[in-house]
């Protein structure tokens, strides 16, 4: 990778500013020349419905207020002769949403600082995992336990005790591996979404969509995806 300038951009506007420095640069020979290309990490989610469908992508900034402009050119983190030329630098700065260069006029991000930063930046499209509220289908399945008046009853009462313990298992042992919060007093896991598309696919077909079926099946799939 080449070396970078950091452009400091209004921030939750990265993406749309991005496209316009490109379609900007792309319009001057001299700049086709210098940028190699221009960077704003950004990672998209998509909440997983109970039925096992996604809802919208939405797509948020990784490093925000920022845009990186990455040269043609190789240089170090020390390299005081690197920069951006006026005239390249003019056509970024009139893009609404441009506000600064990062640093002073001549600090530049260094090839290998560059390319460490990309590695980092994890910019894979993400789930999100809204976990099912296991206290009170655990206490529905005890009342249904000891309400139970015949020995039938009472089996499938016990079944689905168990059922939900094993699930609330599975959940823990995800938690404790991936990214876990709270989010309107719900807890939330997120995944990528190659393992949740792996995940889909380990599902029996046609995938059930009565979420009391559907999540503990989809939980068992996941556990085998992401803990085995």
């Amino acid at each position: 990778m080449g070396a970078a300038f950091a452009i400091q951009v209004k921030t939750g506007r990265e993406s749309a500013v991005k496209k316009l420095v490109e379609w900007a640069l792309e319009r001057n020979e001299q700049a086709q020349r210098w940028v190699k290309a221009v960077h704003a990490f950004t990672l998209g989610s998509s909440k997983m419905l109970s039925n096992g469908k996604l809802g919208k992508r939405v797509e948020r900034p990784v490093i925000p207020g920022y845009i990186f402009v990455e040269m043609n050119y190789k240089a170090d983190d020390h390299n005081r002769t690197a920069y951006l030329s006026a005239e390249i630098w003019h056509m970024i700065r009139r893009v609404p949403g441009v506000l600064k260069l990062f640093a002073d006029a001549g600090q530049i991000i260094g090839s290998e600082t560059f390319e460490q930063l990309f590695e980092r930046v994890e910019t894979e499209d993400q789930v999100e995992i809204t976990v099912p509220d296991q206290e009170t289908e655990i206490a529905a399945a005890c009342a249904a336990y000891n309400d139970a008046e015949t020995p039938e009853a009472k089996k499938e009462a016990e079944q689905k005790l168990k059922q939900i313990e094993s699930l609330e298992s599975r959940i823990k042992r995800l938690a404790e591996r991936m990214r876990a919060f709270v989010r309107n007093g719900r807890k939330i896991i997120r995944i990528p979404y190659l393992a949740f598309q792996k995940t889909m696919n380990r599902l029996e077909q046609p995938v059930p969509r009565n979420p009391d079926i559907f999540m503990p099946r989809f939980f068992g799939a996941l556990s085998e995806v992401m803990l085995n």
